[in-house]
């Protein structure tokens, strides 16, 4: 019968070029559809990109499909199935024997009844005219082999029993370390095959998918973008943005990084005990993703059960609220008080001694002119002179100032001493705020 369809069915190819197809000396991308044997041309158009991604686990160098886990190991397969296929073919002849009989003496059908405790009807001795062809048992050295199989297969993948934690015998004397040294050396094979299934392949794909979403009209649509619901237009994002990978594998055991986070968590809480919640190293945000984390290590997803969202409002609220005060930052304020009660109390036992000496001063003086006439009008009495007195008052009052002019030096000397020693102590109070800073950040950097 003639078949019309296969008449039908012709050869379609799209294929991406690059080719200098204008003469311009540089080659573009195009995009070329043929048909039939021949390769008829269709269309020929410049292309912004190949709108396609091609990947495979273990790439090979110039062919577009590589190999596969499985082709390391195809071999092995075959050679087990085989080895294991002969020795349950040998330990069936040596379970069920071939029988041997005289089919002139002996009931062929008795023979071949395999009825347990059935009759086998016979003319003559049955030892002469059945028998049995006893088959020996050889598939023993067989299961040695499986096992050096076995050993080839791990080398050649890097996975065993010991690296999924089945072997308990591997494990039963092994620390945490070496523990965490095993799996970790059984993920590379498979972190060597999820980063390349990731870089070469899943990457190329979803950049090609946001170029798609570019540049084909899409209309806006509602999604929930960092905790919040969000209406977003895809047609205005940008095509030529990053894209990363976290194959989030060959990092140790779980237990491993749970213990990391740990860490991580109480350098948090001495950072946000240290300098506040809002200080530039971490915040309520990043703990709470460190608490995130360890839940998803645990397996529990829904994080939100355990702890609340946490949004700009609420972090504004965090920052508006009254800090506690540093215990030392307390210290150096008392003591700074002190320093100003006590040049208060100088300043104004100064003023008490100045306005004393004023006092004292004038009252000498008036004692050293009464005293200066009483002497002059004596001796002009006792010896017929006449003396300056106001000479004679110049001198004394010369004197009561020089004694006057040291005791306020004294003064000023003594409320500069004060006010040294208050900025002294100003400026230790300074260096050790600065100190229990630069400390915490070390703490911080240090534990990281």
């Amino acid at each position: 019968m003639y078949n019309v369809m296969a008449d039908l069915d012709v050869r379609y190819g799209c294929y991406f070029i690059r080719i200098d197809k204008d003469g311009d000396g540089i080659p573009e991308l195009r995009e070329i559809h043929t048909v039939g044997d021949d390769h008829v041309i269709l269309s020929d158009n410049v292309a912004q990109y190949a709108n396609f991604s091609v990947w495979c686990p273990d790439p090979e160098p110039h062919t577009v499909v590589g190999d596969t886990p499985a082709d390391l190991v195809k071999d092995i397969q075959t050679i087990k199935t085989n080895m294991l296929r002969g020795s349950l073919d040998s330990l069936a002849q040596s379970i069920w024997p071939r029988t041997v009989f005289n089919e002139t003496l002996v009931d062929a059908d008795d023979v071949l009844n395999d009825e347990i405790g059935a009759v086998i009807r016979t003319r003559g001795d049955p030892a002469s005219t059945v028998s049995q062809f006893v088959h020996q048992f050889v598939g023993q050295p067989v299961f040695d082999m499986l096992g050096v199989m076995e050993q080839l297969r791990q080398q050649r993948t890097g996975i065993s029993d010991a690296s999924k934690g089945l072997d308990p015998r591997a494990l039963q004397s092994t620390t945490l370390p070496g523990v965490d040294a095993i799996i970790s050396g059984a993920q590379e094979r498979i972190e060597l095959c999820a980063r390349v299934l990731a870089e070469t392949g899943l990457k190329p794909l979803f950049r090609g998918l946001l170029r798609e979403c570019v540049n084909s009209p899409n209309q806006q649509r509602t999604i929930q973008l960092r905790g919040k619901w969000t209406t977003i237009d895809p047609s205005t994002f940008d095509p030529s943005m990053r894209i990363s990978v976290n194959p989030t594998l060959g990092k140790g055991s779980d237990m491993t990084r749970l213990m990391v986070l740990q860490d991580i968590k109480q350098t948090q809480i001495a950072a946000m005990t240290q300098l506040g919640a809002d200080n530039p190293l971490c915040g309520p945000v990043e703990f709470r993703n460190t608490l995130t984390d360890m839940l998803n290590i645990g397996n529990i997803r829904n994080t939100d059960r355990y702890f609340k969202q946490i949004n700009q409002q609420t972090l504004d609220q965090i920052s508006q609220q009254p800090k506690e005060p540093d215990p030392a930052m307390l210290i150096a304020q008392a003591e700074l008080e002190k320093i100003r009660a006590k040049t208060a109390e100088s300043i104004s036992k100064s003023n008490f001694e100045d306005r004393k000496l004023r006092v004292d001063d004038d009252f000498r003086r008036d004692q050293l002119r009464v005293t200066g006439m009483l002497e002059a009008k004596k001796i002009e009495g006792q010896f017929a002179i006449n003396v300056d007195e106001q000479q004679l008052e110049r001198m004394n009052v010369a004197n009561e100032m020089a004694s006057l002019y040291n005791d306020t030096q004294s003064v000023q000397n003594d409320q500069m001493s004060v006010q040294n020693d208050a900025q002294q102590i100003e400026n230790d109070r300074v260096a050790q705020q600065q100190e229990a800073q630069q400390q915490g950040a070390t703490d911080a950097q240090g534990a990281q």
